[in-house]
């Protein structure tokens, strides 16, 4: 699964993933600071570039420099049916599948790239308690490709 942060910094991909697909990179020394961990640790990385595809429409979205770490986070938690207030959401082309089992995320797209997948057009339903934002090519969901 790919993930959109704009709370990260830079975009990750998991490491044994990039060497599954043999993705090649140069090394480099990271700051890792997580909640409460101050001043963080220093770990050499690998930076490695690939390209995202839509997997509804097989083109290339975009070509992005991600540091490869060994785990981006726990997997996310399942995602329930939708609920009858959402009802208008099926309209939209939803970036995630509802209802769907527990997923590893496998490339989070940080602020480093966030703003070349996401746009401003928005979308609210009257309550204003749901809202969509559009994204590059109404196709969120990735598939990896290797360069």
């Amino acid at each position: 699964m790919c993930l959109l942060d704009v709370g990260s910094q830079r975009s990750f991909v998991r490491k044994d993933l990039a060497d599954n697909l043999d993705l090649k990179g140069t090394n480099g020394y990271i700051s890792i600071l997580t909640f409460g961990n101050r001043p963080g640790r220093q770990q050499i990385t690998r930076s490695v570039e690939f390209r995202l595809t839509a997997v509804a429409q097989d083109k290339p979205l975009k070509w992005i420099r991600a540091l490869c770490v060994p785990q981006i986070c726990g997997p996310l938690d399942d995602n329930p049916p939708l609920l009858n207030k959402w009802k208008h959401l099926p309209r939209c082309n939803l970036s995630d599948q509802f209802p769907r089992g527990a997923k590893e995320v496998n490339v989070v797209i940080g602020a480093d790239y966030y703003y070349d997948f996401v746009g401003n057009k928005v979308r609210k339903n009257a309550a204003d308690d749901t809202y969509s934002v559009s994204v590059m090519h109404r196709n969120q969901r990735t598939a990896l490709e290797s360069i």
